[in-house]
């Protein structure tokens, strides 16, 4: 094996441990969280392959969530453990889909529509915008798929 041809296949080895993405896929991956947040017109299946599992509901008890997951700029899924709640915002929230993170205050141990959340900026000392929550729809995320390295 030449020197180029060894240090090609390390390069490659590291970018699969490292989960590196190539352009395509980011642009693929970035598609289908913005499609999350669209129904289809069986107005049951989101465009990320998300089903719908039953009624909206107004709010969710915080103590049950075990993660949060942003999708875009308009969608968070909330993991309760046993249910999956997907929340449409009414508007986008800017940096939210960048950024990933947020911060809400809790009354009463529930989290409601129409309640505040905000984006937790990645620089300190800068506070992120604020952006109200719609309903939260349970839902049966699709299996992931798995990246191609």
């Amino acid at each position: 094996m030449t020197r180029l041809a060894a240090s090609a296949t390390i390069l490659c080895a590291a970018m699969a441990l490292a989960g590196c993405q190539t352009a395509t896929e980011r642009a693929e991956a970035e598609a289908k969280r913005e499609a999350a947040g669209t129904l289809l017109a069986d107005g049951q299946t989101y465009g990320d392959g998300a089903r719908k599992t039953g009624e909206p509901e107004r709010c969710i008890n915080t103590s049950l969530l075990t993660n949060t997951r942003v999708q875009s700029d308009r969608v968070i899924d909330f993991d309760a453990g046993t249910r999956i709640y997907r929340n449409v915002l009414p508007r986008a929230c800017p940096r939210l889909g960048f950024e990933r993170r947020i911060a809400y205050r809790v009354y009463g141990g529930n989290l409601c529509s129409p309640d505040i959340i905000q984006v937790v900026d990645a620089s300190p000392g800068i506070p992120g915008p604020t952006c109200i929550l719609g309903e939260f729809q349970p839902i049966d995320r699709p299996p992931r798929t798995r990246l191609r390295h």
